[in-house]
């Protein structure tokens, strides 16, 4: 496109995509402008277009401006790889103009000279709304380049930019800038300004700014001042001021603060604020421009982020928002023919009104919202008696919408039951009645004795040195409170005596032990602190069990036909000779969601062991710092077929095999959406595997070792007599002596589809895969080093394989996403995807059309790339 009529704003292009476009002449005009040229006095409207590729010899790849008048809107614009020989890859604004730029994303963009994104002489340049991530430049401005020009900046980010000489991101020469709730991080110069650099009397003010982990080869990490007459002011910034360079006596500081702002994930680009960051509310609502009422991402830009009643700006680009979040955590009680309490749930966070729905009541019950909040009333039918599953989904106005759903439980008890019982430790007594705080019991066995069917025993903070607390079959819901101190919660202490609980009498669901923590429980046969069999499937939520010991099932033991369930408990510091946290046997089937398990030890299986015709259901729990004197550093599985989906494996160990996992003689283990980092063992630092045929889908295996120095197989998986199938599955930066990711030997068959094998190690041979003389692997759509093959067996990467780097955003801080430009995209085969598997490792949909060429195609690897 051309402007140089006097093109005014009522002139406008949108919704377009401008690619490749190219002005490679020797001199203006027909070397700048690739994609538009605007000049004399021309301000045309530019909206929702799509700006890459474009190139120009001298300026302006995509976009060149000239002529005091020259002022074109720049509106819901990206602006990715396009590049000039000279300077401002994607736009450059000459003599005098004045380009208004919103809501603009410009990523990838180089220059040669300076200005990698956009470069601005003798011109106004205001710019809103913005991200800058990945541009690049040989000399100044790794995003921006200013010279002798106003600029100014409110509500942009800048992050991974870079430049060969000064300036990671932004460089002012003679210029006047004015920067307002910006963030500036992992920006980078080689020589001065990892962020900022001022020269030649260029004046910066930044105002409610972050400015944090840039980095600057020679001086000036943050800021560099690099003369006398120039100067930088900072109010209200947050900013590591370690990282000031050059004239520091030019820098001002007024009410600024110097710690790390607590980003939400820096390795994926996420500059959003935790909840602990300093930088919520600490900045100063007069720095704020009048118009400006939203953040970068679109939020309200003054909130009341520490919920203190004062609405006070944050600092840097992006708003802390109060996550939308249903409030209510439990449900009243209710009884058959009797009616029930009306009961209001009620939302907080998000962007009102709220819309909600609710599904799972007992029959006699309804439910309806009253404006944002919801009604639940009724009386519960006869036949109704039992614990409900209520799940409860609250969505908000937002754009996109944001939606939260729970489960919670509501007991109905028959008809003339419900009693509450007390239990007080420390000032109840056995001789009460039990019937309210103060008259309460002082044992939880002198409770449970007493109560009856959907009875609702409470117990107080305090420790109960307790053994062998028996349910009796008895459907009781055993609840801790924190009734005698805020935020505490009773402790069942065995003192070594004994166990803490036992059910083999076939209790069900509704027999619950709710938010305990259960110590010190020693036995020298099964279950230290818990055990579980003929037909009992109790439900344990909500508790903590430490240094319990056992000689299988250091915590809990299961057998014998039991399904226990097992939510949000945390496993710390128990032992067994197997089974440390977790030991499932004769035909049992545990369910154990949410749960953490760290620091266990055993001969076998140091957080579970599941043997003998056991299945197990392991859903988001996550395993850390587990030893095992021998085999299955977190997970030994002699069992059915476990399906593990959604956990995460690091740092634990095996000193024999299997760092993470073991699955030995024909475990069918499915793993499902796992991560495995940092594990180790003698064979196989991530996962080992005899005589069986795991599934592994979306699973990444990332820095798993093996110890030995000889004979040291299978940095992440190494596989004996066994058949593993393995699906879109990343192998990266693992190490071992023979076979980098994979060591298969004695008869096995590994079959690879959609994977990525790539920068793995091995010490003698085999970087990604080693295959001995009686094995085989077959690699279907993979990307592979294929020079990183060992052993005499047969490897076939003969069907749609590629030998190409995957370019992963930032493997060394483990970030194994897909960038843009990645050979991965769209290369895989949909027909290799398991059904029902429609996400990847992230949670997003697993096959979309990632090159814009209309057809979704998986991609290779754990990760889908999000265009």
């Amino acid at each position: 496109f051309y402007f140089g009529s006097g093109e005014e704003k009522d002139s406008v292009i949108e919704n377009f995509t401008i690619k490749n476009g190219k002005k490679d002449g020797a001199s203006y005009p027909d070397s700048t402008g690739g994609a538009i040229l605007c000049e004399n006095n021309s301000s045309p409207a530019i909206v929702n277009c799509a700006f890459s590729g474009n190139s120009a010899n001298w300026s302006g790849g995509a976009i060149y401006c000239e002529n005091s008048s020259s002022g074109p809107t720049v509106t819901n614009c990206t602006f990715s790889g396009n590049s000039a020989n000279g300077d401002g890859g994607a736009i450059s604004c000459w003599s005098y103009s004045s380009p208004t730029l919103s809501n603009c994303t410009f990523s990838g963009n180089s220059a040669n000279g300076d200005g990698g994104a956009i470069y601005c002489v003798f011109s106004d340049l205001s710019i809103t709304g913005c991200t800058f991530s990945g541009n690049g430049v040989v000399d100044y401005g790794g995003a921006i380049y200013c010279w002798e020009s106003s600029l100014v900046l409110t509500n942009c980010a800048f992050s991974g930019n870079s430049a060969n000489g000064d300036g990671g991101a932004v460089y002012c020469k003679s210029c006047t800038s004015s920067i307002v709730n910006c963030t500036f991080s992992a920006n980078r110069a080689n020589w001065f300004g990892g962020a900022i650099e001022c020269y030649s009397n260029g004046s910066v003010i930044l105002n409610n700014c972050i400015l944090w982990g840039n980095l600057a080869g020679i001086g000036g990490d943050e800021i560099y001042i690099s003369d006398s007459g120039s100067s930088c002011t900072l109010n209200s910034c947050c900013v590591d001021n370690t990282g000031y360079g050059g004239q520091r006596r030019n820098i001002t500081e007024n009410n600024c603060i110097y710690d790390d702002p607590q980003f939400v994930d820096t390795a994926n680009g996420d500059y959003h604020l935790k909840d602990v960051s300093p930088c919520i509310d600490a900045g100063d609502n007069s720095l704020v421009p009048s118009a400006v009422n939203k953040d970068l991402g679109g939020d309200d830009r003054v909130v009341d982020g520490d919920n203190d009643g004062n609405a006070v700006v944050d600092i840097g680009a992006y708003e802390y928002q109060l996550s939308l979040q249903i409030t209510a955590t439990t449900l009243p009680d209710g009884e058959e023919g009797v009616s029930y309490p009306t009961t209001t749930l009620n939302a907080t966070g998000g962007t009102p009104p709220y819309t909600w729905s609710v599904s799972g009541l007992p029959s006699g019950l309804t439910w309806s919202q009253v404006g944002d909040a919801v009604e639940i009333s009724g009386t519960p039918a006869s036949g109704t008696a039992g614990t409900h599953d209520v799940d409860v989904t609250v969505s908000d106005s937002s754009s996109p919408t944001q939606s939260v759903s729970v489960t919670l439980q509501l007991v109905v008890n028959p008809a003339g039951s419900g009693t509450t019982w007390y239990v007080d430790g420390i000032n109840g007594s056995d001789s009460n009645g039990g019937s309210s705080w103060s008259d309460a019991f002082a044992t939880i066995g002198k409770a449970l004795s007493v109560a009856g069917d959907y009875d609702l025993v409470l117990v107080a903070d305090a420790t109960y040195n307790e053994t062998d607390l028996n349910f009796n079959g008895k459907k009781i819901y055993l609840k801790g409170v924190d009734h005698n101190n805020a935020g505490q919660r009773p402790v069942i202490d065995c003192q070594g005596k004994g166990r803490a609980f036992y059910f083999g009498s076939g209790e069900t669901k509704d027999s619950v032990v709710d938010n305990f923590t259960i110590k010190n429980g020693v036995v020298f046969d099964d279950g230290g602190a818990l055990y579980c069999c003929d037909d009992s499937s109790p439900t344990i939520t909500n508790c903590t069990f430490s240094g319990n010991s056992a000689g299988c099932g250091g915590a809990i033991y299961c057998c014998d036909n039991s399904s226990p369930t097992i939510t949000n408990c945390t496993f710390s510091g128990n032992s067994a000779g197997y089974g440390a946290a977790i030991y499932c046997n004769s035909f049992s089937r545990a369910t154990v969601i949410d749960c953490v398990f760290s620091d266990n030890s055993a001969w076998d299986g140091s957080a579970i062991y599941c043997y003998d015709k056991s299945r197990l259901t392991l859903v988001g729990c996550a395993f850390s710092g587990n030893k095992a004197n021998n085999d299955g550093g977190a997970i030994y599985c002699d069992c059915r077929s476990p399906s593990i989906t959604g956990c995460t494996f690091s740092h634990n160990s095996a000193t024999r095999y299997g760092g993470a996992i073991y699955c030995y003689s024909s475990s069918r283990a499915t793993v499902t959406n796992c991560t495995f980092s940092s594990n180790s063992a003698f064979w196989g630092g991530a996962i080992c595997c005899f005589a069986s045929s795991p599934i592994l889908t979306n699973c990444l295996f990332s820095g798993n070792s093996v110890t030995g120095v000889t004979f040291s197989y299978g940095g992440a998986i190494c596989c004996e007599f066994g058949n593993p199938r393995i699906k879109n599955c990343t192998f990266s930066g693992n190490s071992a002596g023979d076979g980098g990711a994979i060591y298969c030997f004695d008869n096995s068959t590994m079959i690879l589809d959609n994977c990525i094998l790539w920068g793995d190690s091995a010490g003698s041979s085999g970087n990604e895969i080693y295959i001995d003389a009686t094995s085989s692997c077959t690699l279907n759509f993979c990307c592979v080093e294929n020079k990183g093959y060992g052993g005499g067996g047969s490897i076939d990467d003969t069907n749609n394989c590629i030998s190409a780097d995957p370019q992963f955003v930032d493997p060394k801080n483990g970030d194994f996403h897909l960038e843009s430009t990645s050979p991965c995209i769209d290369t895989g085969e949909n027909s290799l995807v398991p059904s029902g598997v429609d996400k990847d490792l992230n949670g997003k949909q697993r096959t979309v059309d990632g090159n814009n060429d209309g057809k979704a195609i998986v991609d290779i690897g754990a990760y889908e790339y999000q265009p």
